[in-house]
């Protein structure tokens, strides 16, 4: 996901446990490129990574990421969904 858009992802859980059911932890940051920077597996913290706003530019720019990027098709895709 983070390496099709070209964006920073943060994906948070919960750990331990929750009204009797289990929570799986697995918190962590990916860059514009897919690496993982910063991760919490089981245990309970904070998942702190620096993000770059010229890093997300120049992955997008490094790998065209914009390149298969079709804007004709939005208003098409919206109007769908209007449907």
């Amino acid at each position: 996901m983070a390496s099709n858009n070209g964006v920073y992802v943060v994906g948070v859980n919960s750990t331990g446990e929750a009204d009797g059911k289990p929570q799986f932890g697995n918190s962590l940051i990916i860059d514009p490129l897919g690496a993982t920077i910063a991760k919490l597996v089981e245990e309970e913290g904070l998942v702190i990574g620096d993000v770059s706003l010229e890093f997300v530019t120049e992955s997008r720019l490094r790998y065209f990421i914009t390149r298969d990027y079709r804007p004709e098709l939005i208003e098409e895709l919206i109007q769908l969904c209007k449907s």
